[in-house]
C-alpha cells in the first residue's frame, strides 16, 4: 500500500480511499491558508466523523459544532459488502453506483418523501462526481470509532442533533453520551 496526502491506494488496482485523519489536517491547512481564526462547523451524517476527528485536535480552532445524525460507530455488515464489492468490481460497475445511490436515498429520507423532493435529490446526485464519492464513502467505512477519551480532548460547543425517526437514532444516543458532558448538548427532533 502506499499513502499520498488525501488518498490511500492499493497496487492491486483498489479504489482508493480517504483518511478521515488526514482530512482533519486538510481543513485545518486550508483554515490557516483563508485565515480564518474560528468557524462553526455543521455535519449531517458521515460529515459529522470528519468534524469529530477535526475537533479531537483542533478545537480551540472552532466556535462549535452542529452534528446532524452523528454516529461513532464501525462499519456496518452492508457497508462492508458494499466496500468488499467495490474492490471486486470497481467504480465502473453501474449496478454499484446505482445501489450507493439508492442506499444514501433511504438512509436520508427513511420514510416516503414527494416526489418533487426525490427528483431534487437525484438531480443533485447526478451533479457529485462519482469517483470522488466512492473514495469518501470507503474512508467512511473504514473508519475506527472513537473512544470516549478521545473524544473528550473536544472542548468546543456541540449540538447533537437526532431525529425520532432516524434509522440512526440509537447510535447518535450513544454517542452523545460519550461526549463531554460540559460541551454537549443533544436534541432529540420528534418527526412530525
Amino acid at each position: 500500500k502506499q499513502t499520498s496526502s488525501t488518498v490511500t491506494t492499493t497496487t492491486k488496482g483498489d479504489v482508493d480511499a480517504f483518511d478521515l485523519l488526514e482530512l482533519s489536517s486538510q481543513i485545518e491547512e486550508i483554515r490557516n491558508k483563508l485565515q480564518v481564526d474560528r468557524f462553526l462547523a455543521f455535519g449531517v451524517g458521515a460529515s459529522c466523523n470528519v468534524w469529530t476527528h477535526y475537533a479531537t485536535n483542533y478545537s480551540h480552532r472552532m466556535r462549535g459544532m452542529v452534528l446532524l445524525n452523528p454516529v461513532n460507530n464501525a462499519a456496518s455488515w452492508t457497508e462492508w459488502m458494499f466496500d468488499v464489492l467495490l474492490g471486486k468490481l470497481g467504480t465502473s460497475s453501474q449496478y454499484l453506483c446505482d445501489s450507493f445511490e439508492s442506499s444514501l436515498f433511504s438512509r436520508y429520507f427513511p420514510v416516503s418523501v414527494a416526489p418533487e423532493t426525490y427528483d431534487a435529490f437525484n438531480d443533485e446526485f447526478d451533479k457529485i462526481d462519482t469517483q470522488q464519492s466512492l473514495k469518501f464513502f470507503r474512508g467512511f467505512v473504514r473508519r475506527q470509532p472513537l473512544s470516549e477519551k478521545q473524544l473528550n480532548k473536544i472542548t468546543t460547543k456541540t449540538l447533537v442533533i437526532a431525529g425520532e425517526m432516524s434509522k440512526v437514532r440509537e447510535e447518535c444516543i450513544q454517542f452523545q453520551k460519550m461526549m463531554p458532558r460540559q460541551y454537549t448538548t443533544f436534541v432529540l427532533i420528534p418527526d412530525a
